[in-house]
């Protein structure tokens, strides 16, 4: 696993090098020294039949439980659907826990993140 660190300005510079970018012998990007936004950068090879959005769920300690999955929709839909809400006259309704957890009953979602089971030392 390879990581790095940049500071940026602009959301839309790219952060990434793209395939197209490496075979035009373009150098990777490297953000700006003094840039006020941060991002991780990540390179990472995982075996077959794994999921990096897992890994990167590990490596950021989220939880996997579908009542956190919701609250984090919620969250992102929440400007744009109070304001959709607002101009329908209609009102925006935020699930509880209890509808979540029975949801999550429901379709057998698993209800943790622990990878403990994996093989130490894989990446």
């Amino acid at each position: 696993m390879r990581w790095q660190i940049l500071r940026y300005d602009d959301p839309t510079t790219p952060l990434a090098p793209t395939d197209l970018t490496r075979l035009r012998g373009e150098p990777d990007p490297t953000g700006s020294e003094d840039g006020e936004r941060t991002a991780a950068w990540l390179e990472f090879t995982l075996p077959p039949s794994t999921y990096a959005t897992m890994c990167l769920r590990e490596l950021t300690k989220q939880p996997t439980d579908l009542a956190h999955q919701m609250t984090l929709n919620e969250r992102a839909a929440q400007p744009a659907g109070a304001a959709a809400a607002a101009a329908a006259g209609t009102a925006v309704a935020a699930p509880d826990a209890a509808a979540a957890a029975a949801a999550e009953e429901a379709h057998g979602a698993p209800s943790g993140g622990d990878m403990s089971s994996a093989e130490p030392g894989r990446q």
